[in-house]
């Protein structure tokens, strides 16, 4: 995620976290410290390792200044989410942690600070901790719906599939364009073999995923045909992998699938159009290949 994505609305929390660190208070090192943060708060977007100096020294003139660790994690997780080498991400990762967890220990009423520690957590794997952030964020604003979404995530990392399950649909209650959480609970949902359940989630919820989502709609539609599929309802599975495919006509799994529904069918020349075209693509992986090259109809 780059420095562009953050929404206004964080960013002027962000400032205003700042503001507040700074209210009532001649202490020099403060002083100090503010001006150094209020530098770096202009440079997030544009100049992010010139932030992070600022920051640093905003930090290292005033420790408690938690706007200015909050700005640190904010990088740090950005690195983190940007680098390519796991080892150098799981560092990142827990540089950021640290920052998080320091601004949250200044204010502890603030619950985007506790959300973002715990994402931080979640990422390494310290479920627990993770746990115990995305709840304390919850407790001071029930409406986080991101916080709602990661809780019922690490739950189910933590082996509590159904409190899990009830804390992503409600993250989806709070924010039903949530792409993320739909196609998380859909696909959790048939890993589980709740086939019905899963189609229940995703043709009620379907619609809701902004428009402008092509990559959203495409998974939506093509996880509820996997679930019909898996069903053995080839009519509604090649329907919905249809609709996939109008978010993108290109999207070769799809194609596999429907071209597959379509042989189930009898629909013989459908099937042979879809597979090669699929097959053609060269964007199919191993298994989706040899699935394609198995039910391709030779006698069309």
């Amino acid at each position: 995620m780059s420095f562009h994505d953050y929404s206004a609305p964080m960013l002027r929390a962000f400032i205003i976290a700042g503001l507040v660190v700074s209210v009532g208070c001649k202490d020099k090192r403060l002083e100090k410290s503010m001006a150094s943060y209020k530098r770096g708060a202009k440079l997030l977007q544009k100049s992010p390792g010139d932030a992070m100096q600022e920051f640093g020294d905003a930090v290292a003139s005033y420790d408690q200044n938690h706007a200015a660790h909050f700005g640190l994690g904010l990088l740090f997780s950005s690195k983190a989410e940007s680098a390519k080498d796991p080892a150098v991400a799981k560092t990142e990762w827990k540089q950021a942690e640290a920052e998080f967890v320091k601004a949250a220990a200044s204010n502890e009423n603030d619950p985007m600070y506790h959300f973002k520690a715990g994402r931080a957590q979640f990422e390494l794997a310290r479920f627990e901790a993770a746990k115990a952030s995305f709840r304390k964020a919850i407790e001071l604003n029930d409406q986080l719906y991101k916080a709602h979404y990661y809780l019922g995530k690490t739950l189910i990392s933590l082996g509590k599939f159904k409190e899990g399950a009830t804390s992503v649909s409600k993250a989806i209650e709070l924010e039903p364009s949530y792409e993320y959480a739909i196609i998380y609970l859909g696909q959790t949902y048939i890993s589980w073999d709740y086939y019905d359940e899963a189609i229940e989630l995703l043709k009620n919820n379907r619609e809701n995923i902004n428009k402008r989502s092509s990559q959203g709609l495409r998974q939506a539609n093509y996880d509820l045909g996997f679930a019909y599929f898996l069903k053995k309802d080839y009519s509604n599975a090649a329907a919905a992998f249809g609709e996939s495919l109008k978010a993108d006509k290109n999207f070769a799994p799809a194609l596999v699938k429907r071209g597959i529904c379509r042989v189930f069918s009898g629909n013989k020349k459908g099937a042979a159009d879809d597979l090669k075209k699929a097959l053609d693509s060269g964007k199919l992986k191993s298994h989706e290949r040899i699935q394609a090259l198995k039910y391709q109809p030779r006698d069309v």
